[in-house]
């Protein structure tokens, strides 16, 4: 499972372990970029590939995503790369409140969270 792997080195993680016969779950904040990442990875390597979409502003829709990945690849994910798209670059005085606690979710929250809800199951099955 790579989270936020539809493009840049996300998705170049995601074709490398593909091209190593593993199968893939990417996702990203836009569904039809997903989709399109999971396709291109499934053509360049004949791999299982599916994309999903998952915001990562909000930690609590880790659970989702884990569950729609466990049904689209028939089992819990053995690898976990944890990804984000970066905040636009601007000067600290100009980031309001809200953006911070997005960026926060999304840069921290969000993937302790995948960490707290995968971790346990590779840890089990060794």
């Amino acid at each position: 499972m790579l989270l936020a792997a539809s493009g840049g080195l996300g998705f170049a993680s995601a074709l490398a372990l593909a091209r190593e016969n593993v199968q893939v779950c990417v996702s990203g904040s836009n569904s039809d970029r997903a989709a399109d990442a999971a396709r291109r990875i499934a053509d360049d390597t004949g791999t299982t590939a599916v994309g999903l979409a998952s915001d990562l502003s909000d930690p609590s829709n880790m659970n989702a995503l884990l569950e729609a990945t466990i049904s689209a690849l028939d089992g819990a994910p053995d690898i976990l790369v944890l990804n984000h798209g970066g905040p636009p670059l601007r000067k600290a005085l100009e980031v309001t409140g809200d953006e911070l606690a997005s960026h926060a979710n999304m840069m921290m929250f969000s993937l302790i969270r995948m960490v707290q809800l995968v971790v346990p199951g590779m840890r089990e099955r060794g």
